[in-house]
This record gives structure tokens, sequence and C-alpha cells, in this order.
């Protein structure tokens, strides 16, 4: 099987930042100038910085997706809590035609494209098939329906009972409609479809913590989410007075704080031990991840 490979996003020509760059460049010969030598140099910057933001978003977004959590750890985690599948954990597919705005439709195909992992975790072929659909409505609301073709659902069809195999096929989804993105200038929107993924995975292990199971372990997968969040944070930064980014800046600023006030140790060791002190303050964090979760998703 042909696996779509991240890196290939570098060898794929930035349109957008092209076709800005072009008709900038455009917009200044039409206007007489005695110091055009000037302006191409100030022109040849701005196309640079550009170029220099692209590639900080790229390189941010792989790093964000390599350091979540494989579907066998994930998997470990719930076997060793005992931890059945739930339904009431996922964002309900009823919900789907509630979503209209861009923001909206790119944020929760990230949480249907999460609750995907989850259900394949469990094993619940029919609810894959079922929450695949809602993810293709929302690639249709934003532009990019060529992602989800006809190919990909036979694909996803004939191996779902393969949990490697539907994890590669949600990693290709997402890079090719991050490359889709890019070319309709909607890269906003591809982070926003990162955010709504790690929301929906932070309230999915919140939820654990709340039904009875008071687990060190998820308390500690709980924490390390830190170093995550502070890359979605620098993700979101590049895309200044975005009025569809703004929102979820405030929101995950507020859930950084929390984080930031967890007591610093003087070595850093990972361990699943996690005092009280900790959990009272990821208690706080899961809190918030659920309201920002019911936001997003209970329109």
């Amino acid at each position: 099987m042909k696996i779509f490979n991240p890196m290939v996003l570098n060898a794929y020509p930035v349109f957008p930042l092209i076709i800005l760059s072009f008709t900038l460049f455009i917009g200044c010969a039409e206007a007489p100038n005695e110091n055009s030598d000037n302006q191409a140099v100030v022109d040849e910057s701005f196309e640079s910085e550009l170029d220099e933001i692209d590639s900080k978003r790229a390189l941010l977004v792989e790093s964000i997706i390599r350091s979540s959590p494989t579907i066998s750890e994930t998997s470990e985690i719930f076997a060793v809590l005992g931890n059945n599948y739930n339904r009431e954990y996922l964002n309900d597919i009823k919900n789907v035609d509630n979503y209209t705005t861009l923001k909206d439709q790119g944020i929760n195909l990230g949480t249907y494209l999460a609750d995907i992992g989850y259900i394949t975790t469990f094993e619940q072929s029919q609810e894959v098939l079922f929450y695949m659909n809602c993810a293709k409505k929302m690639s249709e609301g934003i532009g990019v329906s060529d992602v989800f073709d006809e190919e990909t659902v036979e694909r996803m069809e004939m191996n779902i009972n393969d949990k490697d195999s539907i994890l590669d096929i949600i990693s290709e989804l997402y890079w090719k409609t991050d490359v889709f993105l890019k070319e309709l200038n909607r890269e906003n929107i591809s982070a926003l479809i990162i955010c709504g993924g790690w929301i929906e995975g932070m309230h999915i292990g919140s939820r654990i913590i709340t039904d009875d199971f008071d687990s060190d372990i998820v308390y500690a997968r709980l924490k390390d989410q830190h170093s995550t969040l502070k890359k979605i944070l620098r993700l979101l930064d590049t895309f200044e007075d975005d009025e569809n980014v703004e929102y979820f800046k405030v929101k995950l600023n507020d859930i950084n704080n929390d984080y930031l006030s967890l007591p610093k140790p003087e070595v850093v060791v990972k361990t699943n031990d996690v005092t009280n002190t900790e959990k009272q303050i990821l208690k706080v964090i899961a809190e918030k991840i659920e309201l920002v979760r019911n936001e997003i998703c209970l329109l």
C-alpha cells in the first residue's frame, strides 16, 4: 500500500504565496516609482518572509502529528485501564449538519478524524464508516472533497479491521487535505483541523478521568500534552489577525497558562507518577477542555 509521505509537502508549489507575491509585484510595476530597484528588494524580502512562514508552519504541523500517540499506544492505555468503548465520548454524527461555517467545518473535521482514531482502537468497524461520512461532509464544506474520493472510501472499507491501515489512511487524509488547503489559500483551516483533533483527544482523556478511571497514567498523558499544545499555539501565532483562528488562540492560551502553573521539576524525567497538586491543576485543564470542546461541537 502506498502511503502519502508528509515530507512530500516540501515539494509542492505554494500557489497562494506565489500568486500573492506576484500580485504585489504587478501592482508596484503599474505605478511609476523612481525607486523601483529598492522596491524590488522589498518585494523579494516579503516573498522570502512568506516562504519562511510557510516552512515554519509545515515543520510545526509535522512535529505535532509525529508527537501524537499511536493507536497501539492508546490501545495499551485502554487495556491497562480496563476502559471499554464509549460512544458518548464522541462528537455525535447528528451534529454534522450544524456546522455551516468554514471555522466550524474545519475544527470539526479535526474532531471527527480524532474520533475515527478512538473508534479504530476498539475495532468498531461500522462506526468508522459512519464517522468517515461525517469527515467527508466536512471536507466538502471546506472545499477539499477530492481528498475523500471513492478510492479512499473503498480502501477504508477493505481495511476496516486493520488498525494500522486505518491509521495510515487517516494520516494520509490529513496530509492531502493540508496540501489542498494550501492551494486554496486556507492554511488557517488546516491549523483548525489540528486544533480540533487535539481538543477532541484531550476531551476523551478528560472523560476517562471523570468516568471513575482516576488513573495516574491518564493524568501523565494529559500532562505530557503540554509540549504539543505549545507547538499548536506557535502554529496559530503564524496567523495574525485571523478571526477564524483568534478564538482558539485565546482559549488555548488560557489552558496553556494552567499548564505553566504545574510545578517545575528540577530534573525532567518522563514518568507516570503524578502528584496531588498536579492532579488538581490537570482537572482544571480538563474542565476547560470540556468547555471549549462543547462550544465547538454542540452548536
